[in-house]
């Protein structure tokens, strides 16, 4: 099983399929300035880029700031709109 998982930055978004042991098979990286819908735009497009070449059974987020106590909703996030 393949796994997306995505680096969200102050200036760029980042994204990579891993395997089960951990070997990054292609990563996407596009820029993560603007407001918060293009920021949500650049997470899904290389999300849905690289699952549209690999059979992705999950994905991750790696945020700086506060989430959630369910861990969905990034409260604050110094770099990010």
């Amino acid at each position: 099983m393949l796994t997306v998982g995505v680096d969200v930055g102050g200036t760029s978004v980042r994204a990579s399929v891993v395997d089960p042991q951990g070997t990054v098979l292609e990563t996407l990286r596009v820029p993560s300035a603007g407001t918060g819908p293009e920021l949500d735009s650049a997470i899904a497009g290389t999300v849905l880029a690289l699952a549209a070449d690999y059979p992705v059974a999950g994905v991750g987020l790696a945020v700086a700031g506060f989430v959630s106590e369910d861990r969905r909703v990034v409260r604050f996030a110094p770099h990010l709109p």
